[in-house]
Formats: structure tokens, C-alpha cells, sequence
């Protein structure tokens, strides 16, 4: 058999215990020859930790194992080759794949004997103990991590950047994230928002430009409203949010209605398709489509007309969107003075709310304390329990302060869908009929009565808009 000798010390080693390189060399020779194999190569790690795998002598022996130039492989000791039970699994794994069996010079590890082998299937028992035992306590660490409100670590989410010590804000995205959110939720479809980005020479993080599908996914992260999912469950992460829980939600609403009732897919290229009801005898209108020799003409007409039970006239699209557009200028104007009022309120509530988190972080943090204070042995359990008692009530108390800002912020954030009035004239039919759809349930309109004369508009209102 052609043998591999493999010897290893650290320079620490060497002067404590006399591991001596030239000691395992004769010992491991000697071992060779008494079994009669024949010696092909002597290979030396000096002055090296067996801490991993990545040493220039252990290398060496695993490239000569995968081309088979070994037949088995001595050592003096197990821990002149590894220190690691993963590390020894690894190798022992790959000695077996590549028919080549391993030999400790001064202990039973030795794959050439049946006692050996059975060693070796306790090292692979204690192996996966060792592995399932780690991830567990991975496991259990990263869980305390997300209910401490800390971030559990894997791929920083755009608008994000890892300092080193916990993940921060970066204002440069945060910026983007905040205009992708603002545009969708006032109606501005993914395909215009991604090219309004590359136009104004935003990037993303990796890819060249924007496209579609990086805007959408930015739209449906609930990282932006400080809550990051782990194990399918979303938790907050306090002072890490960049838009507001209303707004992700709009969002969220707006995407299901994008996805479930695409225009063409529903009522095709009638923006109020589905959503006009008739003042008068409460039927649907449906949409109607004309040509002339210069124009097209999209036009409602109702259902009860068609029954026979109706005397409501065809409603013009063009004029549906104007009485529209100014029912929400209307709404607008009203709530003009109480938004500003709000929004000054929403700055003060926005420093109380940071006051908040920080004290929330801080109970967390003091909580942590306690508990290595216990572990070791400088409070008793009943201290412990005390103070930990004390904390959650306080916690308790502070978060429900955020809680009730938090709803207080969303109330505000309904005036900012009635800014959809000032993006209208470049929506798209497609994006209007969304935005319509995202924002009433139903539509009732009306119209005067008579045969119109040249160049006279058909007198139309809207009666009322039951907003979802």
C-alpha cells in the first residue's frame, strides 16, 4: 500500500507540549514500515493551526487523495490532522469516496479495520449531533435577535446598508424607495416609474437600470415599513422604517387590483368600467364604444335603458373624467387647511415617536443586561424576575404610545391619495382605471335630460363616490 504521512505542530505546541515535527516523522515512519507499506510521500504543515482545513500541506494530501496517489493515510495523532468533528467528517468522507483509509499511529482511528471503522461511524453520530446542535442555537440566537427589534442578518434590502455592527438607514436609496412608494400609491404604474428613474439616472444596486419587476420588488418588501420577515412572520425593527405602514398597505391594495382586475382584462379600455351605478334606477352602466370619421368615442350607457326601464342618456368618458377629477379637487380644497394642520402635528408626533423607540431599544437592551447579570451569578432569580417585571411594563406602556402615533400617522396618509388630481393628465387609461378602482367602490352618476343641439355638452354631475 502506498502510504501518506501527514505531520503538523503550531510554533505554540511545539514549545509547550514538544510536538516536534521531526518526532512525528520518525514515529509515523516507523509505524509505515512495521506494516509493511511502502512510503510515498511525507507531507508537512509547519507552524500551522488545525482551526480549518486551509493549510498549504493539508491541501497538498487532499489533492494527492482525489487523484488516488495514496492508498491510506498515517498520522501521529488525530489532532495533528484536525481539531474540528466537521472537519474530520469531511475529510473521512472524502478518504471513502476516493478508496483511500486513514490511520492514527497512537489511537484506534483507523478505517483498515472493522474496530476502526465502527469509531469512525461514532465521529459521523457525533458530527450531525454537533451540526443540528450549532444550527439550533443559530436558530435560538437569531429568534431572540428579531424579538429584541435587532436585524437577524442575510441580503441588506435596497435603502439599507450594514455598518458593520446593525443595519442602518441609507438615505441615498431610502430617497428612491420613497419616490417609488409616493409615485405607485398616487397612481403611476411600475413600467412609468422604472423609466422616470433611469430618465433621472437613479440605480439600482446591482442591475444596469430599472425594470419592472426591481421596482415591484421594492413595492412588496415590508422592510420599508420596518417590518422584516423571518421564519414567514413579519417583526418590527424599530428605527428602520422609511415609508408609513398606511402607504406600504395602499400599495399592497393597488398591486392586488393591477393584478386582479387589469384593464385588459376587465372592461378592457373603459377606465370606469364596473364602477358607475345610475342615479335613477341604480343599474350598472356598461361601456360603449364609437367612431367617426375624426374621433373615437367612448361613451356609459345603462343597463335599465337597455331594459326598457331607464331614461338615463349616454354618458360621455371625457366628461365621467372631468366631474370626476373635480369631486376629488372638491375633497381636496376642504381637507386643505386640516392636512397642513396634520402635518404639522405629524412632524412633533414623529419626534415623540423616535423619543419612543429609543427608550424601546433602550428596556431591550438594559433587559439583555439582566439577564448575563443572572447568568453570571451577580443577581439573584428573584432580582432578576423583578426587574425584568418592571421593564415589560414599561415596554408594554411605550409600545402602545407608538401604537396609537402609528394609527394617528395613518389617518393622516389618506390625504395623499386625493393627490392623484395632480398626476391625472399623464395617467395612462390603464392607470387611471386602477387608480379609480383602488379608491371608490362605486361611482352614481346622472345627466339632464333632451336632445342636445350642435356644440352643446350634455350637462353631467356625479351624485355621490363611496370611497373604499
Amino acid at each position: 500500500m502506498k502510504a501518506a504521512i501527514y505531520v503538523r505542530v503550531s510554533t505554540l505546541e511545539q514549545a509547550q507540549h514538544g510536538f516536534s515535527i521531526r518526532g512525528q516523522h520518525e514515529r509515523c515512519l516507523s509505524f509505515v514500515q512495521s506494516q509493511g507499506w511502502d512510503v510515498e510521500r511525507i507531507i508537512t504543515d509547519d507552524g500551522q493551526s488545525a482551526k480549518n482545513l486551509d493549510r498549504p500541506g493539508m491541501q497538498e494530501l487532499i489533492e494527492g487523495v482525489k487523484n488516488k496517489e495514496f492508498d491510506v493515510v498515517v498520522v501521529y495523532r488525530l489532532d495533528r490532522m484536525v481539531r474540528n468533528v466537521f472537519d474530520l467528517h469531511q475529510l473521512l468522507n472524502m478518504f471513502d469516496e476516493h478508496g483511500c483509509s486513514f490511520k492514527s499511529v497512537t489511537e484506534v482511528f483507523d478505517t483498515t479495520t472493522a474496530m476502526g471503522r465502527f469509531f469512525i461511524t461514532i465521529v459521523g453520530a457525533m458530527a450531525s449531533w454537533e451540526r443540528e446542535n450549532l444550527a439550533e442555537r443559530v436558530k435560538m440566537g437569531m429568534s431572540r435577535m428579531v424579538k429584541e427589534g435587532r436585524w437577524h442578518g442575510g441580503r441588506t434590502p435596497y435603502g439599507y446598508m450594514y455598518d458593520g455592527k446593525q443595519l442602518v438607514v441609507h438615505d441615498e436609496e431610502a430617497s428612491v424607495v420613497k419616490m417609488i412608494f409616493d409615485k405607485y400609491t398616487n397612481g403611476i404604474g411600475a413600467g412609468k416609474i422604472c423609466r422616470d428613474l433611469n430618465e433621472q439616472g437613479y440605480k439600482p444596486r446591482k442591475a444596469k437600470i430599472w425594470d419592472v419587476s426591481l421596482v415591484h420588488q421594492v413595492l412588496k418588501n415590508p422592510a420599508y415599513m420596518g417590518k422584516f420577515r423571518y421564519q414567514g412572520e413579519l417583526h418590527d425593527v424599530y428605527g428602520l422604517s422609511i415609508i408609513s405602514e398606511h402607504q406600504f398597505e395602499t400599495a399592497q391594495k393597488i398591486r392586488k387590483a393591477r393584478a386582479d382586475k387589469h384593464p385588459r382584462r376587465s372592461g378592457g379600455k373603459y377606465i370606469f368600467s364596473g364602477m358607475l351605478r345610475c342615479a335613477r334606477c341604480g343599474s350598472r352602466l356598461n361601456g360603449k364604444y364609437n367612431t367617426s370619421r375624426t374621433n373615437e368615442y367612448y361613451t356609459y350607457v345603462c343597463a335599465g335603458k337597455n331594459n326598457g326601464i331607464c331614461d338615463l342618456p349616454s354618458l360621455n368618458e371625457k366628461y365621467v373624467e372631468e366631474q370626476f377629477i373635480m369631486q376629488l379637487e372638491e375633497i381636496a380644497s376642504e381637507y386643505e387647511a386640516q392636512s397642513q394642520v396634520a402635518m404639522e402635528e405629524q412632524v412633533e408626533e414623529e419626534k415623540i415617536r423616535d423619543d419612543i423607540e429609543r427608550q424601546i431599544n433602550s428596556i431591550k437592551k438594559r433587559r439583555k443586561k439582566w439577564q448575563e447579570a443572572f447568568a453570571n451569578d451577580v443577581i439573584t432569580l428573584d432580582e432578576l424576575k423583578e426587574r425584568t417585571a418592571d421593564d415589560n411594563e414599561q415596554l408594554q406602556e411605550l409600545e402602545q404610545q407608538l401604537h396609537e402615533i402609528q394609527e394617528k400617522e395613518e389617518d393622516v396618509s389618506n390625504v395623499d391619495i386625493l393627490t392623484v388630481t395632480e398626476n391625472w393628465s399623464v395617467l395612462s387609461k390603464e392607470d387611471k382605471k386602477v387608480t379609480v378602482e383602488v379608491l371608490a367602490e362605486k361611482i352614481i352618476v346622472n345627466a339632464e335630460n333632451g336632445v342636445m343641439g350642435r356644440g352643446r355638452k350634455r350637462k353631467m354631475w356625479i351624485d355621490d363616490i363611496f370611497f373604499l
